[in-house]
């Protein structure tokens, strides 16, 4: 019987872990094509459904990445609705679109407006959900949206009610929830709303891997009685890790490896209020040197507006994006800069950190962010570092809405 001799790895660092009781050692786990193997494959999944998610009723099937996950999810839509229009936001995830795109469909945006806070005007979504009623095959509804950390896109209540009552006129539309970003927030806020849409709806995706595991695990959980016909496909096939190349069956025997032990579900809820609270402590630092959020904190996610009234020596608000970026990737700190509706933001998707570490990288930080008010420290810290292109000096530097 062949063995694979893998350490457990997640994105929760060894210190975090430590902390939370979670022991990280070496273990030895059988390929997947053995009953043995399938058998840990079912208790992860029963577990991972029952005691995370706390939800029943699914079939849950795994694959290698997210992508796949939705792609599946919205194939099995059109195949019980026989309908193709997919109904999202306008932060519905890549990997949706390219799956409608995929299979021929056609897809509706509702957008989440800039000046509601990025919310939908319910008015709106109530209007323009009973004009599509007859066309509308599946609804994908966005648990976690990485784009600016809102909890999710549509309301919730608004899309449970219309799911509902066309059912009870027989009128069949699917129900999708993308939560590979947002799963953790059932356990940190014990939102029993995201949870009963989650059993309402027909098909969900989550990815454990960004919390357990290595990377390569994510799930779509379909309703009990409809399971599509899925193509034949070798789940954890292998993949490259840190530790060389990986045997069937890697990325979920680690998670299990880490989920089984007693008080996983603790950590869990621990981490995820832990790295919340980072993210308020982040959004803090620029709030109180007059930055401006993009959206209240509400995942993981911090999204800083990076137009400044009084920060005028640089001449575009991407300039200042990017010499941020530079300047913050020094200390280690992992951001991207995010372009919406013609808005730049600067935003920092938060995990597990050492309490120590996560200190000194914000001190660190606030000392970066006040030192953007020292126009001549900026100009001379540009050309001894080599921070970006020189820096334009725009002295008519116009305010345009903040996103």
């Amino acid at each position: 019987m062949e063995r694979l001799n893998f350490r457990v790895t997640q994105a929760v660092n060894d210190n975090a872990a430590r902390k939370y009781a979670a022991e990280f050692d070496t273990a030895l786990i059988t390929d997947l094509g053995n009953t043995e193997m399938q058998s840990i494959c079912r208790s992860f999944l029963d577990f991972f459904q029952e005691k995370v998610l706390q939800v029943n009723n699914f079939y849950i099937v795994p694959t290698e990445k997210g992508t796949l996950s939705n792609d599946y999810a919205i194939l099995a839509g059109q195949h019980h609705t026989g309908k193709k229009l997919v109904v999202g936001s306008n932060f519905t995830h890549k990997s949706i679109h390219q799956a409608v795109e995929k299979q021929s469909l056609e897809m509706e945006l509702i957008p989440c407006h800039a000046e509601l806070g990025y919310e939908m005007d319910r008015d709106e979504l109530i209007q323009r959900l009973n004009q599509l009623s007859d066309r509308i095959g599946t609804i994908v509804v966005t648990i976690g949206v990485p784009a600016h950390g809102k909890l999710y896109d549509f309301p919730i209540d608004i899309v449970q009610h219309f799911i509902l009552q066309q059912r009870a006129l027989g009128n069949p539309i699917w129900l999708h929830v993308d939560a590979a970003f947002g799963y953790t927030e059932i356990l940190r806020r014990k939102d029993q709303q995201i949870r009963q849409l989650m059993q309402h709806a027909d098909s969900w995706t989550v990815n454990p891997h960004k919390w357990v595991g290595p990377m390569g695990l994510s799930l779509v959980g379909f309703k009990d009685g409809k399971l599509p016909k899925l193509s034949d496909q070798k789940y954890f096939a292998g993949a490259y890790t840190m530790f060389g190349s990986s045997q069937s069956g890697y990325a979920i025997a680690a998670a299990w490896h880490l989920m089984k032990r007693p008080g996983s579900i603790y950590m869990l809820e621990k981490l995820s209020k832990e790295v919340f609270s980072n993210a308020q402590k982040m959004a803090e630092t620029f709030t109180k040197h007059g930055f401006k959020l993009v959206c209240p904190v509400e995942t993981r996610v911090v999204a800083i507006d990076l137009y400044h009234p009084d920060i005028a020596h640089f001449d575009t608000p991407l300039r200042l994006g990017d010499y941020l970026k530079d300047s913050f990737g020094l200390i280690g700190v992992d951001m991207d800069i995010c372009e919406i509706d013609g808005h730049y933001s600067l935003r920092f998707m938060m995990n597990p950190a050492p309490k120590k570490l996560f200190y000194n990288r914000l001190r660190q930080m606030d000392l970066i962010l006040a030192a953007l008010f020292d126009k001549e420290s900026i100009l001379q810290d540009n050309q001894l570092n080599n921070i970006g292109e020189p820096m334009r000096i725009n002295p008519d530097h116009q305010t345009h809405k903040a996103a």
